[in-house]
């Protein structure tokens, strides 16, 4: 049975992304960001599992590998250091914490986006402005999806 033919499979994909952005990728991303190009590698990792579906279904799932992938960063962004405190013990103020992470602290600095031979300063209101697009994007992708495979089966 193909991917395309079932909302479970969107739904069992959707839920791994959750998984994955959740733990290895906060587990990556709490204990390593000094490396070179840090975050070039994780947005690689953000994607890499969801690039297999492709690669196994054929291009026309992009679009839901892509939402995935971004469902991945989400889970990463918003709950980096609820993960943190959880499992290390890590304590911080998660309300502050999440009104950087939504756009509500304006222009203040967040963090610089490593990207190897450059980097870029992140505000809050950068950060917050993306947080907003991906959730955009990935609700309207995985609905599509679904739509598109509720259809398909009928």
């Amino acid at each position: 049975m193909a991917l395309e033919v079932g909302k479970l499979s969107v739904f069992k994909l959707a839920s791994f992304a959750v998984l994955y952005g959740l733990l290895p990728i906060n587990w990556i991303d709490l204990f390593n960001p000094a490396a070179p190009g840090y975050h070039v590698w994780l947005i690689i990792m953000y994607m890499a599992p969801f690039g297999l579906v492709v690669l196994m279904e054929g291009f026309s799932l992009f679009p839901v590998a892509f939402s995935l992938g971004l469902l991945a960063s989400l889970m990463n962004d918003l709950f980096y250091y609820p993960v943190g405190d959880l499992f290390f013990g890590m304590k911080i103020n998660v309300l502050s914490w999440w009104q950087g992470q939504l756009g509500l602290d304006g222009f203040k600095h967040i963090f610089t986006f490593q990207g190897g031979y450059f980097s870029l300063d992140v505000t809050s209101m950068l950060l917050g402005a993306s947080v907003y697009l991906r959730m955009i994007v990935v609700v309207f992708l995985l609905y599509k999806w679904s739509h598109r495979a509720h259809s398909i089966e009928a």
